[in-house]
């Protein structure tokens, strides 16, 4: 099963090549939602992806710091239908960084 941090951290890399694309250059950011916070500065259509990054961020948290869970047992956390509607989010997503990325070339 592919974990929500693989998501998260493709979403990451897609909208700081984005945001590289504009001239940004320096990159603390390690959330989703703030990384959308500033495309939106770019490009107001981000704004409407903002709750779909906060819950990808949600899902990053708990696989990236197990001892979050006392059983460090993640399977037991997460449902299919949970993961496919993180993949549903991430695709969204890195579909919509694909095309403003290439209207921008």
């Amino acid at each position: 099963m592919v974990q929500p941090s693989s998501f998260n951290r493709a979403l990451k890399k897609a909208l700081q090549g984005f945001l590289y694309a504009q001239g940004y250059r320096d990159f603390i950011i390690h959330s989703v939602a703030e990384l959308l916070e500033e495309s939106m500065k770019v490009s107001g259509q981000f704004g409407q992806f903002l709750d779909h990054g906060k819950e990808l961020d949600r899902h990053c948290i708990g696989s990236k710091y197990r001892n979050l869970y006392l059983s460090r047992a993640l399977y037991k956390f997460y449902a299919g239908e949970m993961a496919q509607r993180c993949l549903s989010d991430a695709e969204l997503l890195l579909n919509e960084v694909k095309k403003l990325y290439q209207a921008g070339d």
